[in-house]
C-alpha cells in the first residue's frame, strides 16, 4: 500500500473525527467495526489485494420485520438505472444487518468521503 493511499484514508478518518487515527503495518486491514452515527451504522474499510483500492462497507442493524422493505428499497435505490456516481452493493449480515459497499480504486480523501456519503445518503432515505 503507498503511502499516497495511507494519507488519503487518514484524512478521511480525521475528517470524520478520528483525530488521532494513523495508519501503520500493524493495524491492516485498516478499519474493522468503527462505530458511527450514535451506534446506528458500522463502518469497515479493508483494503483490496495488488493496490486495487478499497472497500468500503457500511453496516446497519434494522429490525427483523422492516429487514425485507429496507433490502428491497436499497435494491431499487442502487439499480443500475438509478445512475449513481459510484456502483454500490447491497447485501445482508447475519438476519439483521443491512450492508452498503463500494469500491473505490482511485483513492483520495475526496472519494472515501463521496462514497461514504453515498452510503450514508442511501441509508438516510430509506430510514425517513
Amino acid at each position: 500500500m503507498t503511502s499516497q493511499r495511507d494519507d488519503a484514508l487518514t484524512t478521511f478518518m480525521q475528517n470524520l473525527g478520528l483525530r488521532g487515527f494513523n495508519i501503520s503495518a500493524t493495524n491492516r486491514p485498516w478499519v474493522n467495526n468503527l462505530i458511527i452515527g450514535g451506534g446506528r451504522y458500522v463502518l469497515d474499510v479493508e483494503e483490496i489485494s495488488d493496490e486495487r483500492g478499497v472497500v468500503l462497507a457500511l453496516f446497519s442493524k434494522v429490525p427483523t420485520h422492516q429487514l425485507y422493505d429496507n433490502a428491497r428499497q436499497l435494491l431499487l435505490a442502487c439499480y443500475y438505472n438509478k445512475f449513481l456516481p459510484m456502483v454500490v452493493q447491497v447485501g445482508l449480515r447475519g438476519d439483521d444487518t443491512l450492508v452498503l459497499m463500494v469500491r473505490v480504486e482511485q483513492v483520495s480523501p475526496q472519494t472515501l468521503s463521496r462514497a461514504f456519503d453515498l452510503m450514508f445518503q442511501l441509508y438516510t432515505e430509506i430510514e425517513a
